[in-house]
């Protein structure tokens, strides 16, 4: 039973891509690719669809991207549905894991009732992620998906939105990146046995260290194909100004979370 969590645009894509390849079920329907994911999500779709009705539930935007505090408790409902799926999926199936970001803010409680729980948990570089998710967002028009805009004018509402509060979703980005990574690093702490952390960047430029590091964690040593077979280098973008994101005053906080998990990465720590 293996988890990939992380932030999202962090790289869990890349890593569900990674272990599907490699011969992991990532889910009975994943979800397609899109213009966020040329290659796919690899995300499971009834995990996603649980996490997004419990996040709807509690009045947050089913992205998760405007969430307060990293310590998220599925409600009674959700919580059997899921772990009604998950109990399938263990009787069913012997190597078999999930992708789905928003279940980091619910690591805490499925490992509680999922003891053999394993996690790979990946983390990026604040400034990284908040350039992605902006570039999302306006380049893609990911905006209507943000408001939950389908009408034509809930679109055009949806549209000035976005220009009028620029500022806000960016501070928005910044607390989800640190709630979420909070979680992964709460985790790490309490479960140092049961996770194999480490960054966007080791993924990308680290394949062998990776690859030695999670078939010794998974006991998958002759299985897991080489990282940059799942990954086009020409879709890896690291651009990210870091100087206008210094005005936000949680963004130092971004930037300690940061380095508190470099200092429990993996692949630093073993080499």
């Amino acid at each position: 039973m293996i988890n990939i969590a992380g932030m999202h645009r962090s790289g869990t894509s890349l890593l569900g891509n990674w272990l599907s390849d490699s011969g992991v079920s990532m889910g009975e329907e994943l979800l397609a690719e899109n213009f966020s994911n040329k290659k796919g999500h690899f995300e499971d779709k009834i995990v996603l669809d649980i996490f997004k009705k419990d996040l709807t539930d509690k009045g947050v935007n089913k992205s998760g991207l405007n969430i307060v505090g990293s310590k998220h408790l599925l409600s009674d409902e959700n919580k059997n549905a899921l772990f009604a799926y998950f109990d399938k999926r263990n009787k069913s199936e012997i190597l078999w894991g999930w992708k789905e970001p928003r279940s980091t803010l619910y690591l805490k409680q499925i490992k509680c009732c999922y003891p053999q729980l394993k996690v790979i948990g990946v983390y990026r570089d604040p400034s990284e992620v908040v350039f992605s998710l902006l570039n999302r967002m306006y380049t893609n028009r990911w905006f209507y998906y943000l408001y939950d805009a389908e009408s034509k004018l809930e679109k055009s509402v949806a549209i000035v939105k976005s220009k009028l509060y620029k500022n806000q979703w960016v501070k928005n980005f910044i607390n989800a990146y640190i709630f979420y990574n909070q979680s992964l690093l709460q985790f790490a702490l309490e479960n140092p046995n049961d996770i194999v952390l480490f960054s966007h960047s080791d993924f990308v430029n680290r394949g062998r260290d990776v690859i030695d590091l999670c078939g010794s964690f998974l006991g998958l040593e002759e299985q897991l194909v080489l990282p940059e077979t799942v990954f086009d280098a020409k879709l890896i973008s690291d651009k990210s100004d870091d100087s206008f994101l210094h005005k936000f005053s949680n963004y130092s906080d971004a930037i300690r979370v940061f380095n508190e998990l470099e200092e429990l990465n993996n692949c630093l720590i073993t080499n």
